[in-house]
């Protein structure tokens, strides 16, 4: 599904990994104050652990709805896609490929939906596989939905694409990343490999690995200019702006 946005040139912010702790994207909107934020998966979604302690450090309570993207009598208008951590059983009770907006202003963007914003067609391909699922509890803290699979494959939609955001990346970008080796079984890192084929898009955004890279990627069609974003609390850039 294609999600119309206005034909001004907006404000957009590309934001990385957050795993439900919303301290830092609500000082990010109250200093910068875009129009848009997009998330590039990991968003934290587990209404499951909603008034909970235990999921996030310090004992703190988790609150799935903590994000103020209205401050200051300005709206940001926020699209994320899925992760790899995030409970899928619930995103797909929500919707199958359509759109649904969770929060006012906050929208979760399922596989193939593709967003027009300042006149680029933007392809949202979320999903990944978890390298610590044997540490993890099946339909609580990791579901086995949460790799691409050949149903998402299925619905991309038949139109040009400018930018593809994704969490993991194609098989190809491996090589410019120092990541933990387990990441490369992830059989998502194939799908994403065919859609880089497929649409060839000028440029490529992702998170997952939780470390800052910027590259222009040579690949079978000429360069795919690729960003990495890190996420807060680490010591490199976890959002840059869509220019």
């Amino acid at each position: 599904m294609t999600m119309n946005k206005e034909n001004k040139m907006s404000k957009t912010l590309m934001v990385g990994d957050l795993h439900g702790e919303w301290s830092d994207l609500n000082n990010l909107i109250n200093h910068k104050r875009p129009d848009n934020i997009i998330q590039l998966g990991d968003w934290g979604w587990w209404p499951h652990f909603h008034g909970k302690k235990g999921l996030l450090p310090r004992g703190k309570i988790f609150d799935q709805f903590g994000v103020r993207n209205v401050q200051n009598n300005l709206k940001t208008n926020i699209y994320w896609i899925p992760g790899n951590h995030c409970n899928w059983d619930d995103l797909k009770c929500l919707t199958d490929y359509e759109p649904v907006e969770i929060q006012e202003g906050i929208t979760y963007c399922p596989f193939g939906t593709v967003l027009e914003v300042n006149g680029y067609n933007i392809l949202c391909c979320g999903g990944a596989s978890s390298i610590d699922k044997d540490t993890r509890i099946e339909r609580t803290s990791w579901w086995k939905d949460e790799i691409i699979s050949q149903e998402d494959m299925d619905n991309l939609p038949d139109c040009n694409i400018d930018i593809v955001i994704s969490h993991t990346i194609p098989e190809s970008f491996f090589k410019y990343i120092p990541i933990h080796k387990l990441k490369k079984r992830d059989p998502s890192i194939i799908a994403l490999e065919m859609i880089l084929n497929k649409y060839r898009p000028r440029m490529w955004f992702s998170g997952h690995f939780h470390h800052y890279l910027k590259k222009d990627v040579k690949t079978s069609y000429g360069y795919c200019l690729w960003t990495s974003l890190a996420m807060p609390k680490i010591n490199q850039k976890w959002w840059c702006k869509l220019k």
